[in-house]
Order: structure tokens, then C-alpha cells, then sequence
């Protein structure tokens, strides 16, 4: 995707996470989305959250990555896994990494090994360790439970907030 919209100074272009799909077959199209939570407050002094398109994120911010895959093939997509690294510059947003019919793993090594995030383990100076934390997250791994169907798409998503 690209656009000419800014991110801290940044194209949205080099905001967008490098996603990549693995699949037995090599008929799968994936496009990803960056947008960004806004939250207002009425005349109540009721606050109300939504997922609006991004015009410019300031640190802070909540964006909102969805990375729409997509079966081009004739045949079903078997093994298909999607890999998306944490934006450089954001950090995770705890619990907010979805996908139907998805296992999802995290990564706090680039990518070389993944777990759940009670799994997940970080080395102290001291040499101790200790649960890794969401900044401390590097990637997400999202596995498909079955095959994908010729035609069929689906999506996966997850939040960061800008540093």
C-alpha cells in the first residue's frame, strides 16, 4: 500500500509492518492496513473509541494493523501461516492480536522462536529471567487451523501504540 501519509515523519509505507504469508500453496494475496483509534468525548463526558483512516500519529498514538489474506489459487491453501514483525517504533498493545480460526504465537527473538506469552522469557542483565513484557515482543505468528479454501479470505489483526 502506498500513500503519502505520514507517521512522525515517516511515509505510511515504511510505518507498514513487512508481512509475509507461508503457505503450501503459492496462490495467497495479502494486503495490510494501518489505521489509527481515535477517542472523543461527548457533552457527557462519555468517552467513545473508533478505528478511523490515518492521517498523521503523533507518540501515543493507537494504530490498528489488519492484514487481509486472501485464496487466488484453484486449490486450498494448506500450512498457511502469517508473519507480521512489531513495527519498529510501537509496541505491542496486550490481548489485541485476533485472527478467526487462528493459533497465534509471539516472538521476542525476531522471528527465530515463538510461544504463547506465558511462554515467553527474557534474559536479565543479572542473569535471571523474567516474563517477557509486550515491549519486549518482536513479531506475531498467526497459523491457520485448516486449510483455506479456494476464493476464501479472511483477516488478522493487532494494535501498537507509537513511541
Amino acid at each position: 500500500m502506498k500513500r503519502s501519509t505520514l507517521i512522525n515523519g515517516l511515509s505510511l509505507a515504511a510505518a507498514l509492518a513487512a508481512t509475509s504469508v507461508l503457505a503450501a500453496a503459492p496462490s495467497l494475496d495479502l494486503v495490510t492496513t494501518v489505521q489509527q483509534v481515535k477517542t472523543t468525548t461527548d457533552a457527557k463526558g462519555v468517552q467513545h473509541s473508533q478505528v478511523v483512516p490515518m492521517d498523521k500519529a503523533l507518540p501515543g498514538a493507537e494504530l490498528v494493523y489488519t492484514i487481509t489474506y486472501h485464496n487466488i489459487g484453484k486449490q486450498p491453501a494448506g500450512d498457511v501461516a502469517v508473519n507480521d514483525p512489531i513495527p519498529e517504533h510501537t509496541v505491542y498493545v496486550p490481548g489485541s492480536a485476533e485472527g478467526a480460526g487462528m493459533d497465534i504465537t509471539f516472538s521476542i527473538d525476531g522471528g527465530k522462536t515463538w510461544g504463547k506469552p506465558e511462554e515467553l522469557k527474557v534474559h536479565n542483565a543479572d542473569g535471571t529471567t523474567s516474563d517477557a513484557q509486550a515491549k519486549d515482543y518482536t513479531n506475531i505468528h498467526w497459523v491457520l487451523k485448516g486449510k483455506l479454501a479456494p476464493g476464501a479470505s479472511g483477516t488478522v489483526s493487532f494494535h501498537t501504540v507509537l513511541q
